[in-house]
């Protein structure tokens, strides 16, 4: 698809407060390039799609303010609001770098356990090891309801319990692509978990 929209160059940048070594980047690279060539199906010829990788060193929400608003066609956060010092701050950044007419911001997360959900003694598990979970896993917190937050950033309804395409907002400039909760046995104490694909729209 991308070849046929005359797309020949994919820029990724990746944001952490730690930069990986020269040899990890590296290897992510050569992997992007491999999977490109892969679904390009061209052999021994130069495959359609360069992909060029950046790395940047730094938090969200103090590093990318020489990106200008909706530079990035798509952003991904995966197990990274959890950590975040401000997560209302680092989500306003996303959403302002973001492009406004169809791009997108994809994420996969832990979350609180809701009231509502029968995991009630995970949720007590979440409160009462969250301190220690923050002090030995590099802010990571256990009992943060970051679903929600990301509703209220993009002024989107918020109902764990509707499908995507319920939760749209007429009045807002994005929509579900996806929203899903789940529980994912073999990683407490994260267990609780949602992902989602956000589009924006003019």
């Amino acid at each position: 698809e991308l070849s046929q929209l005359g797309i020949r160059t994919l820029d990724v940048t990746g944001v952490d407060v730690v930069t990986p070594k020269e040899a990890t980047l590296k290897q992510a690279r050569d992997k992007m390039q491999s999977l490109v060539a892969t679904v390009d199906g061209a052999g021994d010829s130069p495959p359609f799609l360069d992909v060029n990788l950046n790395a940047v060193q730094g938090s969200i929400t103090a590093k990318l303010d020489d990106y200008p608003n909706g530079y990035f066609d798509a952003v991904i956060c995966s197990f990274t609001l959890c950590s975040v010092d401000d997560q209302t701050a680092a989500l306003a950044e996303i959403h302002r770098l973001v492009r406004s007419s169809g791009g997108t911001f994809g994420y996969l997360e832990h979350v609180a356990v809701d009231g509502d959900e029968p995991y009630s003694f995970l949720e007590v598990q979440q409160k009462v090891l969250d301190p220690l979970q923050q002090a030995l896993a590099d802010n990571c917190h256990l009992h943060r309801h970051t679903d929600e937050t990301i509703a209220t950033e993009f002024r989107l309804p918020k109902d764990n319990d509707k499908t995507a395409e319920l939760l749209t907002s007429s009045s807002s400039s994005s929509s579900y692509l996806l929203h899903e909760r789940f529980l994912v046995d073999g990683m407490w104490p994260i267990s609780c978990q949602c992902c989602g694909v956000i589009q924006q729209r003019t």
